[in-house]
Parts: C-alpha cells; structure tokens; sequence
C-alpha cells in the first residue's frame, strides 16, 4: 500500500487523476450568463463594433443606395442605421436568432443565416467563428469557472 493511499493527499492525488477537463468547460457552457455573454462577444464586438468575421476579414462596406436608405427609411421605422461598415443588423433578427448550442460533445455559435434569397453562410463562411480577440475574451470569461469546476473534481470526496 502506497505512502498515502488512505489519507486526504491520497483521494486528492486519486482525483487529480479523474479530472474531466471536458465536462468542466461543458458544464461552463450550461452557464446562460455565459452564454449571452458570449454571444454579445461575437456579434455586438466583433461584427457590429469591428465589422469582420472570425478570421478578421471585413464583411465589407454598404453601398451608397443602401446608406441612403438606412440613413432615411431604416432610421424612419427604428431599424441599426450605422453605414460605416456592413452590420447585419438591419432588423435585429439576426443578432435575436444567435445561440450557443452545447450538446455535451461540443460548442457551437449558431444564428439564423438566410434572409430571403440570401444565405450569410454562403458570404462569410466564417461569421460564427470568434476571432482572436474574441477568444481572449470567452476565455477570460470561462477559466474562473472552469478551474472551479475542475477544484470540485480535485475535491470531491474529502
């Protein structure tokens, strides 16, 4: 029998060797705080502050007929009305449709991406995906909560 197979440096030692880093960032996730929070990183920072997907590519500039009309109409009937880079604000049904789906296995950014004819998807593959700044943020955000998580792994038991 080991030095300290019956003492609590033991159990720790024991635990420390069933930490499940997975579950720890998983049960992270569940958090609806986090979530928004998040969420609010990605597309209020990163898209409509910055202008660019996850890879830092623009999403562009609108066209003058379009500042025209967000500047006129859009402002008229209480819709985003900033022009100096593309949004995808316009109504706010985007940015309502986002979600972090969390299946246990994996995380995934998602939103609605077809507006009409129009597939987002199809024009910034990688919208959803969080740029460097973005990821220095999340993860600010999630590693108090995920060496919690991991500290109760540690812990349980004593």
């Amino acid at each position: 029998m080991g030095l300290f197979a019956k003492t609590v440096l033991g159990k720790v030692l024991r635990n420390t060797r069933k930490i499940d880093s997975d579950k720890a960032l998983f049960k992270t996730f569940e958090n609806n705080q986090n979530q928004a929070q998040i969420l609010d990183e990605i597309f209020e920072y990163q898209i409509y502050e910055m202008g660019v997907d996850g890879d830092g590519v623009p999403l562009g500039q609108y066209r003058p007929s379009t500042i025209q009309r967000k500047l006129t109409e859009d402002a008229a009937s209480g819709y985003d009305t900033r022009v100096d880079h593309i949004t995808l604000k316009r109504t706010g049904a985007l940015y309502a449709s986002r979600k972090v789906i969390n299946n246990g296995k994996d995380i995934e950014i998602s939103a609605d991406l077809k507006k009409g004819d129009t597939d987002f998807n199809e024009l910034y593959p990688n919208l959803m995906k969080p740029g460097p700044e973005s990821k220095k943020v999340i993860v600010e955000l999630i590693l108090p909560e995920v060496r919690d998580e991991i500290k109760g792994q540690i812990f349980t038991g004593l």
